[in-house]
């Protein structure tokens, strides 16, 4: 038998709560049922419902599309308020002339929760080239009432280019294949038809395609050149490229054709040398062909060719005279 106080004899716990205990016969594996009362202070702190949009700068920018085409953005709502909060109206009060309008999936209105990001679907048309900037306005109850927000698009017509108005090609041989390429570009967001390449001048430049193609949306084409000269002389052709939607261009490509050749006298005499003494003579390497000619080595070779030296008189230019004093 375990005696327990009185009831009208208090007990205080640790935690400064009054227990209260009867007395009581406990038995092995009996259990005793203690009633403990204590206070918890909760501070609880406010806050208004309030919701933002969440740009990446200060304006919504939606993109870029081809005039006719229609682009589809998100405008993004921040609830940083302490309670749900709902978006009762969305208005595009400047729609930039029909441009921009609530797409079809946007949903309004619309309850945010708590900390959590609502979406209103929006659509920008391509109706003129050029950039479109609207204003949407969002209201709700909760802060700040109204926002706006700017919205921009980027409306492409088709074009293209080409890297260069004039290709030089180097000085080649006649009846010799020479081959370049032509870089055709698109910087726009169409699609660029290109309905054909024709080739304007003399028969001797050919390209690959010829025949119509099409260039993706930022996209570029390599159109492969081969000229072959058959005559001496300059050469010269023009390649126009032919779109409907986006208009014509020309490329002139020329160059020049000529033949490398050289002549020298077959012999040259010196006559009657005195022996220890010595003689000077000349001998000169004509370029006879109408391109430019490299002399890379002179040798003296023969059952004499001690008895013989060579110096350098004069530097070649085009067309004249590479001299060469040879002392005996």
């Amino acid at each position: 038998m375990i005696r327990r106080p009185p009831r009208s004899t208090p007990l205080y716990s640790s935690a400064a709560s009054d227990v209260y205990k009867r007395q009581e016969s406990l038995l092995p594996g009996d259990t005793t049922w203690v009633s403990l009362i204590d206070t918890l202070t909760v501070t609880v702190n406010g806050k208004l419902a309030e919701v933002e949009p969440v740009l990446p700068s200060d304006t919504l920018d939606i993109g870029t599309v081809c005039i006719g085409d229609t682009a589809i953005d998100d405008v993004f709502v921040q609830n940083v308020g302490g309670c749900s909060a709902d978006i009762i109206s969305a208005t595009f009060i400047n729609d930039a002339l029909g441009t921009f309008a609530l797409d079809s999936g946007a949903v309004i209105p619309q309850t945010i929760q708590r900390a959590q990001r609502g979406r209103i679907l929006i659509n920008g048309r391509g109706l003129r080239a050029g950039v479109a900037v609207g204003m949407l306005e969002l209201r709700t109850p909760a802060l700040p009432g109204t926002m706006l927000v700017p919205v921009k698009l980027r409306v492409d017509v088709p074009a293209y280019a080409t890297t260069v108005d004039t290709i030089d090609l180097d000085t080649i041989c006649p009846g010799v294949d020479i081959a370049s390429a032509l870089q055709v570009t698109n910087a726009t967001a169409c699609a660029v038809t290109i309905d054909s390449i024709e080739i304007l001048g003399p028969d001797s430049l050919t390209c690959s395609p010829v025949n119509g193609f099409t260039i993706s949306a930022r996209g570029r084409v390599s159109l492969g050149l081969s000229a072959f000269p058959r005559v001496d002389g300059p050469f010269l052709s023009t390649i126009r490229i032919r779109s409907t939607v986006s208009g014509d261009r020309t490329v002139v490509v020329r160059g020049i054709a000529a033949t490398r050749s050289m002549s020298a006298p077959p012999t040259i005499s010196f006559g009657d040398v005195r022996v220890g003494t010595s003689l000077t003579n000349r001998v000169s390497i004509l370029n006879s062909g109408t391109g430019p000619v490299t002399v890379r080595a002179v040798a003296i070779t023969g059952a004499q060719s001690v008895e013989l030296s060579l110096i350098h008189i004069s530097e070649p230019t085009r067309r004249t005279p590479i001299s060469y004093a040879v002392f005996c």
